[in-house]
């Protein structure tokens, strides 16, 4: 199978972040990694449409939008809650975030990041970053990743894309997409 280089980078990076934050097959989890991108940015939406990130801190604190940012278009509340509240209580998986961001400036003030719109611009452009905090939102799961597609679909629609019905989005919406990109390739195999 051929792959887009853009789609190529996103399997390179999910790969990796699924293989040094396990505790599922890696496999698995990259194609949900894979899976997750494709279908909340299409591999190349940085920012929620319809929201200026760049602009949004210039506005009222009552009045700024809540964009998802990054290829994995992870959400500020998520990212807070990720930051401040799951890996403080879960050390090794904080230590395993350093090491696979290597040279990128985690501090850590009490209990949560400092500079925290520094933060955001980071997982807008750091694919590594924004797929590792994908990874970490799976891992607040304790259920199993499914080993179909429609799994995945279900997987993905329940732990991650949590919007109600008012979201538009339903689980089948991710297994079309990975169809788009890859037939019937089976998320029990890599892509790569």
């Amino acid at each position: 199978m051929r792959l887009s280089p853009e789609v190529l980078h996103i399997a390179e990076v999910s790969y990796y972040v699924a293989a040094r934050l396990g505790r599922a097959n890696p496999v698995l989890a990259g194609n949900l990694l894979i899976g997750t991108a494709l279908r909340e940015s299409q591999s190349v939406l940085r920012t929620q449409i319809g929201i200026d990130p760049e602009n949004m801190y210039l506005l009222p604190k009552d009045e700024k939008p809540v964009p998802a940012i990054g290829l994995w278009q992870i959400e500020p509340d998520t990212l807070r809650d990720l930051v401040y509240r799951y890996l403080p209580k879960h050390p090794c998986y904080m230590a395993e975030v350093e090491s696979i961001l290597g040279a990128f400036p985690l501090t850590f003030c009490g209990s949560g990041f400092a500079h925290y719109e520094r933060l955001l611009f980071h997982v807008k452009h750091n694919d590594m970053l924004a797929c590792t905090l994908a990874r970490l939102r799976y891992l607040c799961e304790s259920s199993p990743i499914p080993d179909t597609v429609d799994g995945h679909g279900d997987y993905w629609k329940q732990y991650y894309q949590r919007g109600g019905p008012e979201s538009g989005l339903q689980a089948s919406d991710y297994v079309e997409t990975w169809y788009e990109y890859f037939g019937k390739h089976p998320v029990t195999e890599s892509l790569i």
